[in-house]
């Protein structure tokens, strides 16, 4: 979790930082606040309310709490189990399973939590020798319950606990005669509604497989899939104290009026499925052709009400509110169709040829568009069979060589999207009648169609030493052609952003590895370790964009580029010809440079950055161009490079040890970019509520003073501003705060213990039994701030924080 400073440290923090000329929000002295801490530290039990207030009525906080730790508790439980029963006859065959699982989640009180029961069925029976029947039949619910996070300000608890100063206090005060709780994440917590979300799903899937001569299966598949979605939040109103700016204030939770709202969805999916299958070998040949139909439809309803001013909190319900009511529906549905096939030869297993292709229509696209062909082919030698190998079979088990290229399409786009929707928009009453308006529709084109995706694939398979030891490796050229994104870029006084076309090429060049050993040491040991490593780099071959603006695509361009300025030092007092902190003037001396256009007089302890173009100015963006970017240039990627994978085992009779290792090797990242994470990269800014009190962390601490000259961060900041994060002189995309967001992270280690069968056959019941333990992020090595999880986002978590994970198990086939 993230780790906060001090109460003294944060407003040590503030005093450098020039708060206010010296006060805090409500007029608290900040000299004093920091004497009273101190005195505090050496005597705690001279404050014994853990704050002091002085004779003008100004209280000044004390005590450090632990908003983080005090809205959890030390753990959650989690339970699983699963139950399968199989059996059958000569021509039939059965299966049955259930599952249930129960987590409790780590929030206090025990309104976070899920729960979810599964049922299976399979059924396979062979009606006559040229005729079998399948039906298999999957039923699951689960509801997830929580705390409702609206509760307090529209924050979610863990939000709100990560952005309150350590000083923020909690428990109850009295105004104007009244005692109020404070709004900590703790109260917010146990006096939340609970919100339900449940889900239900249930799946038919029958088959029918006719066997009508030798070599040929011709199969018939139909699958229906329901899923149901509701869920139900009930806003109630309490009024809490507000002392985010230290000093208290009244407030409604949730706008000072209670609501609740339902909310039901429900989806229906068909799919069809029909091919057949014939296989074919004549001496060393084999031949086999397979072609097929398939259909997808796919219907959604979705459906919600919302009134206000609850009657009875105690059984919340639309019938059981008497204000204001609002409802809306959404209709959504796709379909798909096509023909496929598949035909393949080998000769005496040695040389390989496939062939496949599909001829699809979606819905998604315009009429005229809607379909696509999309033919693959691969070939395939296996080298290891040839004859003027066999000095290698002592060594060489497998060697195989591989090639393929082939056409794959993708429609992964919304639905109309070539429609032109006209969106409500708040309308106004009259003469007591609700006018309505409509929004504009953004433009569409009405010629788009699938993305096609071309890959050339080259690749080897190579066993050795009888297959202990496993690599596979391939080389892929991967073009997207066509691919669906916003065309080239229209002129401002159109008033409307470009729609979706078929406007650029995309080219992905990559590799990936995978090396396995595994082998025994006499009898009772065993051990395995493998790594699997891999690596892209994609362009774009074509757009439209002549000027190679920065704000879209444009030829030539690196997915996930990072454009920013270069990092120099910070500025000194050496740099300045005047200096009149009095006044507020700062004049820097011939031929150093600031940025243009101007943003305001840098200071001592403000961040210089490196003029690239040597025009004796830091130029903010040039023409936003890759031509003219100004003094920027790219300094990162935040694509993730070489993204690799290590399992490892051991193992000694019924005694196993497997541990999983994966992580990413390069990785650039700028942290701050969005809304969540600006806390964690800069000092006390909250961009929630900027004039609200914002946390300061433990690494914010290192800021330039005369003093630490060499820090990690700038000066703080508007010296007469509340929050740093007002000034944006400093806080560009640059060199110094790119940071390296490789990592490598202990997914699982499992420890298990298999009895041995000996023990189990005196049962006469059980003929396997297996105890394991497991945990599961254990241990993440990465570079980023505290509180971060690099595999996760670069963002931060709403509800919970990242989590370490333990299990205990048992299995046991009867």
């Amino acid at each position: 979790m993230i780790e906060k400073a001090s109460p003294l440290e944060t407003v040590r923090f503030y005093n450098d930082m020039g708060y206010k000329n010296g006060r805090y929000n409500n007029g608290q002295d900040i000299t004093a606040w920091l004497g009273y801490l101190e005195d505090y530290q050496a005597n705690p039990g001279k404050y014994p309310l853990g704050y002091y207030m002085d004779d003008n009525g100004n209280r000044y906080d004390l005590k450090e709490n632990n908003h983080l730790e005090r809205m959890m508790d030390n753990y959650g439980f989690q339970q699983t189990h699963n139950v399968s029963v199989s059996g059958g006859t000569a021509k039939s065959a059965y299966r049955l399973s259930f599952g249930y699982l129960d987590e409790d989640g780590i929030l206090v009180t025990d309104k976070d939590g899920y729960n979810r029961y599964n049922l299976s069925s399979f059924v396979n029976t062979e009606i006559t020798s040229w005729l079998k029947v399948q039906a298999d039949i999957k039923y699951s619910k689960s509801k997830t319950t929580n705390p409702n996070m609206n509760t307090l300000r529209n924050w979610s608890p863990y939000r709100l606990a990560q952005l309150l100063p350590t000083y923020y206090p909690e428990g109850d005060v009295e105004i104007n005669g009244e005692t109020y709780p404070i709004g900590t994440p703790r109260w917010n917590i146990m006096n939340s509604p609970v919100q339900a979300k449940n889900n239900e799903d249930i799946r038919l899937f029958g088959k029918a497989i006719f066997n009508p001569m030798e070599g040929l299966l011709i199969n018939a598949e139909y699958t229906f899939n329901r899923t149901n979605y509701d869920q139900d939040e009930y806003q109630k109103t309490v009024k809490y104290v507000n002392a985010e700016n230290n000093y208290f204030s009244v407030a409604d939770s949730y706008s000072g009026n209670s609501s609740y709202q339902l909310d039901e969805k429900h989806i229906n999916y068909n799919a069809i499925n029909v091919y057949g299958n014939y296989d074919k070998t004549i001496n060393d040949h084999s031949f086999s052709v397979m072609a097929g139909f398939n259909q997808e439809y796919s219907y959604m309803r979705r459906v919600w009400g919302k009134k206000l001013h609850v009657v009875n909190p105690e059984h919340p319900s639309l019938s059981g509110a008497d204000g204001t009511m609002t409802t809306g529906d959404e209709y959504d549905e796709y379909s798909l169709r096509g023909l496929y096939y598949r035909a393949s030869y080998n000769y005496k297993g040695k040389y390989l040829f496939e062939t496949n292709g599909r001829y699809d229509g979606s819905s998604k696209f315009p009429s005229g568009n809607r379909f696509g062909f999309f033919p693959s082919f691969s070939l395939g030698w296996r080298v290891s069979e040839e004859k003027f190998m066999d000095w290698s079979k002592e060594y060489v088990t497998n060697f195989k060589l591989r090639g393929s290229f082939g056409q794959v399409g993708n429609q992964a786009i919304k639905n109309y999207a070539f429609l032109g929707v006209m969106a409500t928009e708040n309308g106004w009453l009259e003469n007591g009648l609700w006018n309505i308006t409509r929004k504009v529709p953004a433009l569409v084109s009405s010629s788009f169609t699938w993305e096609k995706v071309e890959t050339l694939d080259i690749g080897f398979d190579l066993g050795m030493f009888d297959n202990r030891l496993d690599l596979v490796f391939d080389w892929y050229r991967r073009d997207t052609k066509g691919m669906l994104a916003p065309g080239k870029e229209l002129p401002s006084v159109l008033g409307g952003s470009s729609p979706l076309e078929n406007s650029a090429d995309l080219r992905t060049k990559g590799w990936e590895l995978a090396i396995n050993w595994r082998d025994r040491i006499g009898k009772d040991w065993r051990y395995n370790i493998g790594l699997n490593l891999y690596d892209s780099r994609s362009k774009v071959t074509k757009f439209d964009n002549p000027t190679e603006s920065l704000s879209t695509y444009r030829v030539g361009q690196e997915i996930g580029e990072i454009w920013g300025f270069v990092t120099d030092r910070f500025y000194t007092e050496d740099d300045f010809e005047t200096i009149d902190e009095a006044k507020g003037i700062y004049k820097l001396k011939e031929g150093v440079p600031t940025i243009d256009p101007y943003v305001r007089d840098p200071r001592p302890g403000d961040i210089l950055f490196k003029d690239l173009n040597g025009n004796g100015k830091i130029d903010n963006s040039g023409d936003n161009t890759a031509k003219d970017a100004g003094d920027r240039k790219i300094i990162g990627n935040n694509s993730r490079r070489y993204p690799y994978a290590i399992n490892a085992g051991v193992g000694w009779k019924g005694f196993d040890l497997t541990v999983f290792f994966q992580g990413i090797g390069k990785r650039d990242l700028i942290v701050g970019t969005d809304g969540k994470s600006n806390f964690l990269a800069w000092p006390h800014t909250n961009t929630d509520n900027p004039n609200a009190a914002a946390t300061v962390l433990k690494h914010h601490l290192d800021y330039w003073t005369p003093e630490n000259p060499n820090a990690y961060y700038p000066r703080l900041g508007n010296q007469t501003g509340v929050n740093q994060g007002t000034d944006g002189f400093n806080r560009r995309n640059q060199t110094k705060y790119l940071m390296d967001a490789s990592y490598i992270k202990l997914k699982n280690i499992t420890l298990s213990y298999s009895f041995p069968s000996s023990w189990l056959e005196k049962t006469r019941a059980i003929s396997a039994f297996k105890v394991f333990f497991s945990g599961e992020d254990l241990w993440t090595k990465h570079h980023m701030y505290k509180g971060m999880d690099p595999e996760q986002t670069m963002s931060i978590n709403d509800l919970y924080p990242f989590m370490k994970k333990f299990s205990f198990g048992i299995n046991v086939t009867l």
